[in-house]
C-alpha cells in the first residue's frame, strides 16, 4: 500500500511561516529566561527614552579614534 501526502503550495508556506513564528515564540522565552538579559533590555530601552543615544557616524568617528590610538 502506497501513502502519499499532497500538498498544495499555499499548504507548503503556511507551514514555513508556522515553522517560523514557533522559532520566533521559542527564541523569546530564551530571551525572557534570562534574567540579566531582561534587564540590559529595559536598561537600553530607557537610554532610548531618555535619549541616551549615538549617531552612527559618531560611533564609527569615535571607533576610529580609538583604532588610532592604540
Amino acid at each position: 500500500m502506497e501513502l502519499r501526502l499532497l500538498l498544495r503550495r499555499e499548504d507548503v508556506e503556511t507551514l514555513v511561516r508556522l515553522r517560523n513564528l514557533i522559532d520566533d515564540l521559542l527564541e523569546t522565552v530564551e530571551v525572557m529566561s534570562d534574567e540579566e538579559l531582561v534587564w540590559e533590555i529595559e536598561d537600553a530601552f530607557e537610554d532610548v527614552r531618555k535619549g541616551r543615544l549615538t549617531d552612527w557616524q559618531e560611533f564609527l568617528r569615535e571607533l576610529e579614534t580609538e583604532e588610532t590610538q592604540q
